[in-house]
């Protein structure tokens, strides 16, 4: 790893808590806390980074990846309250993990809209919706996560019925609706 960004707050910013900018790659950022910025960690053309045991709360967007940010790691945060996204993968986010993180009180958990990125393990609870994927999302992976008590509903996907992404064996319950919108299910 090139460099670690460890042990800081960073709050109250009119942008971002933390960001890579443009090919920050293989770095880790952890046990950070972030709160009250529009992006909490934003990774732009940054690949390879390992962003874990933060908290993440009171954000737009809790952790955010774009542009050929690829390859990345969220594991072991604590992620709530934020105003739209928990964690929010587009414009080419691809072959990224989200894994063992809990998210509480956002408005989407984890929106993807992007390809081959891998949810599992991951504790959702009381969020607007757990789970949400873009119409241009394919081939991600989503398993082993709970969700549940979710205000609107557990999954929700727009992917047209040719997209394939895999829901695996989740744990959804008391959500408001389970699954929204067409799906492919494969096991």
């Amino acid at each position: 790893m090139y460099n670690t960004i460890r042990n800081n707050i960073s709050y109250n910013n009119k942008s971002h808590g933390i960001m890579l900018h443009e090919k920050s790659d293989f770095n880790v950022i952890e046990n950070n806390t972030v709160s009250g910025n529009v992006s909490g960690i934003a990774l732009w053309r940054s690949s390879n980074n390992i962003v874990r045991n933060n908290t993440v709360k009171d954000n737009r967007h809790g952790v955010r990846a774009n542009m050929a940010s690829n390859k990345n790691t969220v594991q072991n945060n604590n992620i709530s309250g934020s105003a739209l996204y928990g964690v929010y993968f587009y414009d080419k986010a691809n072959s990224n993990l989200v894994n063992n993180n809990t998210f509480d009180g956002n408005k989407v958990g984890v929106y993807v809209k992007s390809d081959q990125n891998e949810i599992s393990k991951n504790i959702l609870t009381n969020n607007g919706v757990g789970i949400y994927f873009q119409d241009t999302a394919l081939n991600n992976k989503l398993a082993q996560n709970q969700i549940k008590q979710s205000k609107i509903y557990g999954i929700y996907t727009k992917v047209k019925s040719q997209v394939s992404n895999i829901l695996g064996i989740n744990e959804l319950y008391r959500n408001r609706k389970d699954v929204m919108g067409m799906v492919d299910i494969a096991n």
